[in-house]
């Protein structure tokens, strides 16, 4: 069991990544357990399905020790945890007790629980997974503002660094991410590889994983390389808690 949050400034490519490695974990043969803690949830949209209250998010706060019943099913192996259609964001927030029940719960149900962390700090799920995560994917960003979000989060950054993989997703094929990277202070582990038309990819398979030709085996081999991070440090964790 393990729980992996990723996280990391806006617009760095957390969720892209999330969904990709979510697939690819589940292609492995684990069972995978996908959570967006967002009030207004891309997750929904990027796979197609409207989720209502009694499969939602919201339920699983509000209804303990029923979360199987609670996810959407998406295959065999993955399922997604996301704010229902008519979700409000001014609707009264989840409670630190409700968020570490449905977190535990999904931790004891699933070989592997991802969750698509927002960049800011105040979402409950975010920080609690974040506290409770095995792993977490530092994502380094893409534009110049990336560095003033690292300098505000620093004090988090530092605290959890021990956890820590830093990714770098680049998202453009012409930007100076070593630049960045050095201004930061970051060495990623793992280097996630421009991939062309990448959004048109998504709007016909939702993941690039897998995708034909040179660029999607290179994405592929990044994400899984994501993947045995992760496993390793679960291994790692276990080994030393046995």
């Amino acid at each position: 069991m393990s729980i992996t949050a990723v996280w990391g400034p806006p617009n760095s490519g957390k969720t892209t990544l999330a969904i990709d490695l979510a697939f690819a974990l589940s292609r492995s043969g684990k069972t995978v357990c996908l959570i967006s803690p967002e009030p207004f949830s891309e997750l929904p949209y990027i796979f197609g399905v409207k989720l209502m209250n009694p499969q939602s998010i919201e339920a699983a706060y509000h209804t303990p020790g029923n979360l199987k019943q609670v996810v959407f099913q998406l295959d065999n192996l993955l399922f997604i945890l996301a704010q229902h259609y008519f979700a409000n964001v001014f609707d009264e927030p989840e409670s630190l007790s409700e968020v570490k029940n449905v977190l535990a719960e999904a931790d004891a149900e699933f070989d592997c629980v991802i969750v698509d962390c927002p960049s800011s700090a105040d979402n409950t799920m975010a920080a609690w997974a974040m506290n409770q995560a095995d792993s977490i994917l530092l994502l380094t960003g893409c534009r110049s503002s990336s560095i003033a979000w690292y300098q505000a989060y620093s004090r988090a950054i530092g605290a959890v660094a021990m956890k820590t993989i830093h990714v770098c997703v680049q998202c453009n094929d012409s930007y100076d991410y070593r630049g960045l990277n050095n201004m930061i202070k970051v060495t990623p582990k793992v280097w996630v590889p421009f991939f062309p038309d990448a959004e048109a990819v998504q709007r016909q398979r939702r993941t690039l994983c897998d995708s034909p030709g040179r660029s999607g085996k290179a994405y592929t081999a990044a994400v899984d390389e994501i993947g045995a991070e992760i496993l390793y440090k679960e291994a790692d964790h276990e080994y030393h808690t046995t």
